[in-house]
């Protein structure tokens, strides 16, 4: 379950900010694959009712390093070539306790 923030001005939030919860957004359906540096999975995102992409993003040493400087490379790089006919789309970066997700189209 969220956990949610009410402000004084009575406006919620989620704990998780702008990025939206993976367990509250979007359904798994399976395992697609698996690389150095995450996991994918197939999902339906149960806004739109479309199937997804989920990369589940491996923190190598998040502990003493923080956040993974190879997921924010791959976040930019993927920014900078957003709308490349030959370029996977990255929907949204979404959240959860276990991790980051990023959030990709799938045909």
């Amino acid at each position: 379950m969220e956990r949610t923030i009410t402000s004084s001005n009575g406006k919620v939030s989620s704990i998780y900010g702008n990025c939206a919860s993976v367990g509250d957004r979007y359904e798994k359906l399976g395992r697609l694959g698996e690389g150095t540096y995450g996991i994918v999975y197939k999902a339906r995102d149960r806004d739109t009712d479309h199937n997804v992409a989920l990369k589940r993003c491996i923190p190598h040493h998040e502990a003493s390093d923080g956040f993974p400087v190879t997921t924010l490379r791959e976040i930019q790089s993927l920014r900078v070539c957003a709308g490349h006919p030959h370029i996977v789309q990255l929907e949204e970066i979404a959240v959860s306790r276990n991790g980051v997700f990023l959030v990709f189209e799938l045909w």
